[in-house]
């Protein structure tokens, strides 16, 4: 697995703050924009989530939420409401106590 796949994961196991740190050692951090956005608004930090929310817009002005999900082969409704933004707070809270 990358490490683009691996901050992917970390992202869905609710584990934000590897998200960040496996994005953060990237070489080439672009093509993770979105989901570094995601994982720092997630852990609260809107300023972040916010600056890399705009780069990401930058760096790919075309990108198209809705038609990405429709063609991206993601089994779990869960996922895709995280990837809108829409994560189920209760299912995040479950998976926080079980790391801890």
């Amino acid at each position: 697995m990358n490490i683009s796949g691996a901050a992917a994961a970390s992202y869905f196991v609710g584990a934000f703050d590897k998200a960040v740190s496996r994005i953060q050692s990237m070489s080439n951090q672009a093509s993770a924009y979105r989901l570094l956005a995601a994982s720092c608004a997630m852990l609260g930090d809107t300023r972040r989530a916010n600056h890399y929310r705009r780069k990401d817009r930058e760096t790919n002005p075309q990108f198209d939420l809705q038609k990405w999900l429709a063609v991206v082969p993601i089994k779990e409704p869960w996922q895709k409401e995280m990837y809108r933004g829409r994560p189920d707070e209760s299912r995040i809270l479950r998976l926080q106590r079980r790391r801890n």
